[in-house]
Parts: C-alpha cells; sequence; structure tokens
C-alpha cells in the first residue's frame, strides 16, 4: 500500500502503454530572482508486509513416532518458515525541475524468522519451536536521479 500527495500541486500522470505513473510536470521550475520557486515537492509512504510462512501450525503436517511407551517424538514436515518482513517507509521528494529529483526516505524495517522445524520429543502435544531469529532495522538513503 501507497500514497503520495505534491505539497506544491503538481501531478504524476498514468502512462496506460506502460502500466505506470511517469515524472510530473514542474509547474514553477526552481530558480532564483523576481519568479523564485524551490520545484516541486512530494511526500510518500509506503507500507508493504512479505509474509513467506506456509503450513506453519498445520496439524496434518505432523509425523508421529513412539519412542517409549510416554515419550513421542513429532516430525514436522511440509512446513516453510522463511519469516516475514515488514517495511514502513517514508521520502520527501524534490524536483527542481522537470529532469532532476532528489529523494530523502527513512525506512523502519521489521523481520521475524522462526526457527526451521525438527523433530520434537515430548510427552505431551506437539509444539513447533518458537525462537525468533529475526530482527528490527532502520534506513536512511538519499537518492538523486536524472532524466535525460
Amino acid at each position: 500500500m501507497q500514497a503520495s500527495w505534491f505539497l506544491t500541486g503538481e501531478q504524476k500522470p498514468y502512462s496506460v502503454a506502460n502500466g505506470a505513473f511517469t515524472a510530473p510536470k514542474v509547474q514553477r521550475p526552481f530558480g532564483f530572482g523576481d519568479d523564485a520557486s524551490w520545484g516541486a515537492l512530494e511526500l510518500a509512504g509506503r507500507f508493504s508486509d512479505l509474509n513467506l510462512n506456509s503450513h506453519v501450525r498445520n496439524a496434518s503436517n505432523v509425523l508421529t513416532a513412539w519412542t517409549s511407551s510416554s515419550t513421542r517424538t513429532f516430525t514436522f514436515f511440509n512446513t516453510e518458515r522463511g519469516g516475514e518482513q515488514r517495511v514502513l517507509s517514508a521520502e520527501l521528494n524534490w524536483y527542481p525541475n522537470d529532469f532532476v529529483k532528489f529523494g530523502f526516505s527513512y525506512q523502519y524495517i521489521q523481520i521475524s524468522r522462526l526457527q526451521p522445524p525438527g523433530p520434537v520429543t515430548t510427552s505431551s502435544a506437539p509444539v513447533l519451536p518458537s525462537l525468533n531469529a529475526g530482527q528490527n532495522l532502520s534506513a536512511f538513503a538519499v537518492r538523486t536521479q536524472i532524466a535525460l
């Protein structure tokens, strides 16, 4: 999910042929003097969620073996524990003219990954280990783009 808003009133045209938004036409390019302007300013935000887990808590993915009368070994199969990633980003884009763009962005990234399944020996119901090997991090980026 993403959204953007031009503080200076410009719009990004949509190109049906390319299936994407194109660069905005800057109404008042950056300059000095009597008609001084900052160009175009855009605020943008995005949230993404990528889940690479599959069948993590599905009871039909359990093989059972009895090692004694009180101890059972459960082996989980057909489960994918690829993890989950969430990214929240905010960006300020400055278009001084129709050909140059400067982008300043901040991203908060949350990665959660459970340990892979393996045999579990217990005398009660099987429970997959839930050790989280993920991390949270922040990133700041500056981008310059020139279109000729």
